[in-house]
């Protein structure tokens, strides 16, 4: 009989930092998909890069209440970013510039959550870590301003 070590599970600012890479990801693939004209899977990709990002929004609504405000205020506008691209038709040569103004705000918020991950681990004393929304002000913030329109 052998005995196997119990299955480790990501933590869960590992898990955030994953499904931030999964939007990241479907993001940048929708604005190859745009220009290849293939449009349907554009609509797949940015409605998959959506359903992350709301969910991720309406956990933070549920366990932090106004602890992460600002942190929600950025999804909130990746997902307004996210319908507008998904609203550009199929020979607008603007994808691209959609993906990267999209990708700008996810990857300073998936860097946090990184960061926060990273510190969990090194973390011995037990108090609480900091906050997405304390990571982003800590230098990263000023990266995920609002696109130029």
């Amino acid at each position: 009989m052998s005995t196997s070590e119990p299955t480790k599970l990501p933590r869960p600012a590992e898990i955030m930092t994953m499904l931030h890479d999964e939007a990241i990801e479907a993001v940048q693939d929708a604005a190859v998909a745009q220009a290849e004209g293939r449009i349907e899977d554009k609509f797949y990709l940015l409605a998959h890069a959506s359903e992350i990002i709301s969910r991720i929004h309406d956990l933070l609504q549920a366990e932090g209440g106004g602890r992460y405000l600002e942190v929600r205020e950025l999804y909130r506008r990746c997902l307004s970013e996210l319908i507008r691209f998904n609203s550009v038709l199929a020979d607008d040569r603007s994808a691209e510039k959609r993906s990267k103004d999209i990708t700008s705000l996810l990857k300073p918020v998936r860097a946090a959550w990184r960061r926060m991950d990273r510190r969990i681990i090194k973390q011995k004393s037990g108090t609480v870590p900091q906050t997405p929304s304390e990571l982003i002000r800590e230098g990263d913030l000023k990266l995920a301003q609002r696109p130029a329109a």
